[in-house]
């Protein structure tokens, strides 16, 4: 059992305290991004976006607005970079999870399926993998 009155925490709006731990999870999630070193990860994590060549995302849901942002404006500033989803449940949602999102902003291009487990949409190349067995997939290809 945890006491509260052993852990951090701030308040960020009168009366309304918040937790303070190393995971964002849950509820307050925006207010608790507010709070060093959350708000110094997130500039961390908007320029890394800005500047990759490729992100990689695994078994992401899509349902962080923040994270969500950063990936949008990485998409729209960002014209050489590549997303690589790695997620094996992914295709059953491509829909709600990401193309409502993202795709409308993403650079034209064809969309193409390599094989049965990866297909790529525009700049989008999605494995339909678990994280496993995509990692044990391209080591065969290094062999």
């Amino acid at each position: 059992m945890i006491n509260y009155s052993e852990v951090p925490s701030s308040e960020t709006e009168k009366g309304k305290s918040i937790i303070c731990n190393n995971i964002i999870a849950g509820y307050q999630k925006t207010q608790k991004s507010v709070l060093s070193p959350y708000k110094q990860m997130q500039a961390s994590f908007d320029r890394d976006c800005l500047n990759a060549d490729n992100i990689f995302i695994i078994g992401y849901s899509f349902s962080d607005e923040h994270i969500n942002e950063s990936i949008k404006m990485a998409l729209i500033f960002n014209l050489n970079l590549r997303i690589h989803i790695i997620d094996c449940g992914f295709w059953e949602n491509v829909y709600s999870k990401y193309h409502s999102e993202f795709i409308q902003i993403s650079p034209n291009s064809e969309n193409n399926s390599y094989s049965l487990n990866v297909r790529s949409i525009r700049n989008t190349i999605i494995y339909n993998y678990k994280f496993k067995d995509f990692l044990m997939e391209k080591i065969k290809m290094q062999l």
